[in-house]
């Protein structure tokens, strides 16, 4: 796992620390947090396929419970199926960009009572 204590005094980057939930209002709340979310996690993933050689990366084997540190053999799968993943999640898919601002429905009401 990449837990700190496994990086052998190497820093953890800011982008890799885990985030608490963030109570969200409205929907450019959502699209900013998602958007912070997925540069978090692909920030994770780049890491991780860039742990320098002389740091164990160490996995756990959910079915038995097993913690397995690779070698490198592994490592070379390990880093595939990683960058496979970035491949897959590189662009988000969302883009957000300024909306066109409409007349607030008072202004649009005055301008239907001007005069011609």
């Amino acid at each position: 796992m990449l837990e700190p204590e496994n990086l052998n005094g190497h820093e953890v980057p800011e982008a890799v620390q885990p985030q608490e939930p963030i109570p969200l209002e409205t929907t450019d709340q959502v699209v900013f947090h998602m958007l912070g979310w997925h540069q978090n996690r692909m920030g994770q993933l780049l890491h991780a396929m860039n742990v320098p050689p002389e740091i164990p990366v160490e996995v756990t084997d959910h079915d038995t419970g097993e913690i397995i540190t690779l070698n490198a053999e592994q490592m070379v799968g390990f880093r595939a199926g990683i960058s496979i993943a970035v491949s897959l999640f590189q662009q988000f898919p969302i883009q957000m960009t300024e909306a066109e601002e409409e007349p607030a429905p008072e202004d649009q009401g005055a301008a239907d009572e001007q005069p011609n």
